[in-house]
């Protein structure tokens, strides 16, 4: 067991520690909610269906690294059986981290969150800006993030404004490169709860 594990104090408040400094946790807004919500479905629907798979996790789990990195996802899968789960704290690193940018995280989501993700081997990375509805996905090769694809949730509207070749080359589903057989929608990742 690691000494993180063995020195694990349960935290009183939500917060962060990157590169040891500690950073609150801000309340998500009913979208970003949303949106987390329907990314963990579609993961944990996937676990169900294949038992022992993986694990999926939302920012109730803090992440512990190490004593200075202790980082709440907003959702995370781990495909090792192996990792620690003390109380609320996973020790060890997420095969897949899920972060979705608001006013007060974005400069950390792709700044240092993004480093230690990359630096201690999550395999695959996304970066989902609500606003626009996109998602970015990086994967780890020789240790460094690649961005492999923006996908976008196109309105009816600007797929029009599209020509041909563009709209033959827009990708609709999102191929989970860690996990195999697992593509994931991207409008469905982008729907209100009501109303579309």
């Amino acid at each position: 067991m690691s000494e993180a594990a063995l020195n694990y104090v349960e935290p009183e408040e939500d917060y962060e520690i990157i590169e040891g400094v500690k950073y609150m946790a801000p309340a998500a807004s009913p979208n970003h909610g949303t949106i987390i919500n329907r990314l963990f479905l579609a993961f944990a629907k996937y676990a169900d269906e294949h038992p022992n798979s993986i694990g999926v996790f939302t920012d109730n789990i803090e992440i512990r690294l190490d004593k200075n990195n202790v980082i709440r996802p907003d959702l995370s899968v781990v495909c090792n059986p192996l990792i620690v789960q003390i109380d609320k704290a996973l020790f060890g690193v997420p095969d897949l981290a899920v972060e979705v940018l608001s006013p007060s995280t974005a400069k950390r989501d792709r700044g240092a969150k993004m480093n230690i993700y990359e630096s201690n081997g999550t395999r695959e990375y996304w970066i989902v800006e609500p606003i626009l509805k996109t998602i970015e996905v990086y994967h780890l090769i020789d240790g460094r993030f690649e961005l492999d694809e923006v996908y976008r949730d196109y309105t009816s509207e600007a797929l029009e404004e599209l020509d041909d070749e563009e709209r033959a080359a827009v990708k609709t589903e999102i191929k989970v490169s860690i996990v195999p057989d697992l593509t994931i929608n991207v409008k469905n990742i982008f729907r209100w709860w009501w109303g579309n």
